[in-house]
């Protein structure tokens, strides 16, 4: 990740005077062409190099290395970059949990509308019946299906839970490498939800095959 960040800032950095001048006109039609991705890919190294980590304990219990309301911003940064989801206005996620998860539900839906985004919570025996013009489906802890239904009506999975995408029970997951925060992507189960994710995106993540 360290590398597509110095790759990407010195591009726009530290040239030398003549060639600045040089090169000013093919570095003006390169940033016209591609401002979006250059930004993403910025902020999203960003912000995922200074996340605040987990700082309570219920966190901890819930297996969630990563505070909800950094994961609902890291995971809006994500969806940036996931080409399945351009032209949507406003994204909706679906907090789905189950009896083990009922009173962390909350806190990560008003997460996600913090974001910008429409976040509800439904048990995991409803999530069928209330996935209409759902983007996203965030899985708490103790759900065990939701990543079939995802496959099923072509939505993506996302979880602060890192075991669950290492064992492909979502597709992404948030989670922790060397005290900084990771993203893990797992690529099949990524392809049974017809997700198309950008190749920077990839290049950022831990890729589980």
């Amino acid at each position: 990740m360290k590398n597509i960040l110095y790759s990407a800032t010195t591009m726009y950095s530290s040239r030398p005077a003549a060639e600045e001048c040089k090169n000013a006109a093919v570095g003006r039609v390169w940033r016209m062409r591609f401002p979006s991705i250059f930004n993403r890919i910025i902020l999203l190294t960003v912000l995922v190099f200074t996340a605040l980590l987990g700082a309570s304990d219920y966190l901890a219990a819930q297996e969630m290395p990563i505070r909800v309301e950094t994961q609902a911003e890291i995971f809006r940064r994500i969806f940036l970059f996931n080409k399945s989801f351009e032209g949507k206005k406003k994204l909706k996620v679906v907090v789905v949990y189950s009896s083990v998860s009922a009173d962390t539900k909350d806190g990560i839906v008003a997460a996600f509308q913090a974001q910008g985004m429409s976040a509800v919570a439904v048990p995991e025996a409803a999530l069928e019946q209330n996935i209409d013009d759902v983007q996203a489906v965030y899985i708490s802890q103790g759900v065990l299906t939701a990543e079939k239904i995802c496959a099923q009506f072509r939505i993506l999975s996302i979880t602060g839970i890192p075991t669950l995408a290492r064992n492909g029970k979502a597709s992404i997951a948030l989670g922790t490498k060397n005290g900084k925060a990771s993203i893990i992507v797992h690529r099949q189960q990524l392809k049974n939800e017809s997700q198309q994710m950008s190749a920077e995106l990839l290049q950022m993540a831990q890729v589980i095959q």
